[in-house]
């Protein structure tokens, strides 16, 4: 079934491609590879390419936005100067909030000698809270990669995988040869089962514009 499945799939590759497009022969060097450690290193492309796909890009506007966010902090950790504030000498009562959503009409949420460490910290030194939280989102978009470094990583690990298949179709024939019986991945990618790469003028020039603009 998943031959089958491989082999519908060159068909229609076949018959999809360019009418000028050029098959060039490939020969696999499978010196220090065996069909385990050519998937298992296919594997670990994969996993890599979904980190790096998968990994936080902060938007343009990110700044503004958390900006907005320490102002909304800043106004919900104020202080309410519940008794005192003016009558001269009289013991000063300040009520503090517990929690964001605390209500300064009814006073419900307020206390007298507790307040919530975040809300305080917001209303005390926004612009430490602010430049921390931005510190913050540059060090993760960071990881694993800076963002301008991402898009070349993954063609990078694109091409090895591309190879990488090759040697993995020539091993999984060796194999064949010694009356052994192995499977054939039903993603196995066209190109590799026919043991050419693909040169096609129209989807080259598509690819280099994707590359040009990332």
């Amino acid at each position: 079934m998943a031959e089958q499945s491989v082999v519908t799939r060159v068909k229609t590759f076949i018959t999809m491609c360019d009418h000028n497009s050029r098959f060039e022969p490939v020969k696999a060097n499978t010196n220090g590879w065996t069909l385990e450690k050519a998937r298992a290193r296919l594997a670990a492309i994969a996993d890599e390419i979904k980190e790096i796909e998968s990994a936080p890009k902060p938007s343009d506007d990110i700044k503004a936005r958390l900006e907005i966010f320490v102002r909304m902090l800043q106004q919900a950790g104020r202080p309410i100067f519940h008794k005192g504030l003016g009558a001269a000498g009289a013991d000063l009562m300040l009520m503090w909030p517990v929690h964001p959503q605390a209500n300064w009409r009814d006073l419900n949420g307020y206390e007298q000698l507790d307040a919530n460490p975040l809300l305080f910290e917001a209303w005390m030194r926004p612009a430490e809270l602010l430049a921390r939280l931005l510190q913050e989102v540059h060090d993760i978009s960071q990881r694993p990669l800076p963002p301008s470094k991402r898009g070349a990583r993954i063609r990078e690990l694109q091409a090895e995988a591309l190879d990488l298949r090759f040697i993995e179709e020539q091993c999984l024939c060796d194999a064949l040869d010694k009356g052994k019986l192995p499977v054939r991945q039903v993603d196995a990618p066209p190109e590799a089962v026919l043991m050419h790469r693909v040169h096609a003028p129209q989807r080259e020039a598509k690819e280099a514009r994707s590359q040009a603009v990332a």
